[in-house]
């Protein structure tokens, strides 16, 4: 008997533009879109801290190293955090579950900033009873 849904945030919960990431925080450092997608996305840094692997103190730091400038901690978590938009589609899904007793759960590979956001921004992280997150 199905007692349990586990959902993923990104592009389930909320979508999100990688692109408007990387401009938003090359504006930070006058760097283009596409140089900061080279530095975060294709150097494998981005999954690091989405994983984990890097605290927001620790991303932010190399940050600052690679484009050799200070960049303020606040603003750059918030350049790469304002990437969602909800989907609203998902929610009456939820409720639903939620109606018919179901526990729901979050299991994503979502670094803290990500999650922080979505639930500050959004009402649908509180629709679950447990986060399973990086």
């Amino acid at each position: 008997m199905i007692r349990t849904f586990l959902f993923d945030m990104g592009n389930v919960l909320a979508f999100f533009s990688h692109a408007k990431m990387c401009e938003q925080m090359g504006h930070l450092c006058g760097r283009s879109e596409s140089e900061i997608r080279t530095l975060l996305i294709e150097s494998g840094k981005q999954w690091e801290y989405e994983r984990g692997q890097l605290t927001p103190a620790e991303f932010h730091q190399w940050f600052e190293r690679e484009v050799d400038q200070s960049v303020d901690f606040d603003a750059l978590a918030h350049a790469g955090s304002d990437i969602f938009e909800l989907n609203t589609s998902i929610l009456p899904v939820l409720d639903s579950l939620k109606a018919g007793g179901y526990r729901l759960v979050l299991l994503s590979n979502t670094c803290v900033s990500h999650f922080e956001f979505v639930w500050n921004q959004y009402d649908v992280l509180q629709r679950f009873d447990d986060y399973v997150t990086s």
